[in-house]
């Protein structure tokens, strides 16, 4: 059995936290494990950074991008 290191979600989902990667993950559906997003969330301003990444070098990405073990997924809040 191949263990992988956990991917993390926060900011305007129901359920910040941790998460267990699997091949194939895409943001999207660490979106729905964590419950879907809050009232205030951003459909569109979604980051991605790496586990070994300073933490400057987030970047924009799209629901249907993979995750990587490690990454840290943050969803922005959006006001309007």
């Amino acid at each position: 059995m191949v263990s992988y290191r956990e991917v993390y979600v926060q900011g305007a989902v129901q359920s910040p936290g941790a998460y267990a990667y699997h091949p194939g993950l895409t943001v999207r559906q660490l979106i729905t494990e964590a419950g879907g997003f809050t009232d205030l969330a951003s459909r569109s301003r979604i980051y991605r950074l790496g586990e070994n990444e300073p933490s400057d070098s987030r970047r924009k990405v799209r629901l249907d991008a993979e995750v990587e073990p490690g990454d840290t997924i943050t969803i922005a809040e959006s006001f309007f």
